[in-house]
């Protein structure tokens, strides 16, 4: 087996992602990416300037290791947990996006990843805790949009939530 390099793994996943060769991302992904990869506080890889920036106004957190954009693990495990969540292997998937998010907490494409799995598994609050983050670190117009995209939710459940009270209630009103 040939070794490949962090930018080849995603450009790899990318390709075959957009292509809809979910089966072949997944066999490459598996011979390609430990999943059970420690990360250690304190490093992080930003894709931009503007990323790490977001970073220290929002969460002002130490950073105490920035990798080289070449060892993108953000980007790297966020692809693989699309592709698991292709595949409804959720706990997979959750480990990947949590790792992506660990080394890039404003990466969107982990943070989209993490509401889709609450979302799944009907985990409201840490839903609505992550869209409304996602809004913090849109930077583009797709960005943006996808932000506004998980919105319906959060009001669809907050409608149900008023009226289960509503209801209730009612008697007693």
């Amino acid at each position: 087996m040939e070794i490949k390099s962090i930018p080849e793994i995603i450009k790899e996943m990318d390709t075959l992602s957009k292509e809809e060769k979910y089966d072949e991302a997944y066999e490459f992904a598996k011979e390609n990416i430990n999943l059970n990869k420690e990360y250690i506080e304190g490093e992080y890889v930003f894709k931009n300037l503007l990323e790490e920036l977001l970073f220290q106004v929002t969460i002002n957190g130490e950073i105490k290791r920035k990798y080289p954009l070449i060892l993108d693990y953000s980007t790297l495990y966020s692809n693989y947990g699309n592709v698991l969540l292709h595949f409804n292997q959720y706990d997979d998937a959750l480990k990947s996006f949590k790792l992506a998010n660990s080394y890039n907490p404003v990466n969107l494409k982990s943070i989209f990843g993490l509401c889709e799995i609450y979302r799944k598994n009907n985990d409201w609050d840490e839903y609505y805790s992550l869209t409304i983050q996602s809004f913090k670190y849109a930077y583009t117009v797709n960005d943006l949009a996808k932000s506004l995209e998980t919105c319906p939710f959060i009001i669809l459940m907050s409608i149900r939530s008023l009226m289960m009270l509503r209801i209730l209630s009612w008697p007693f009103t």
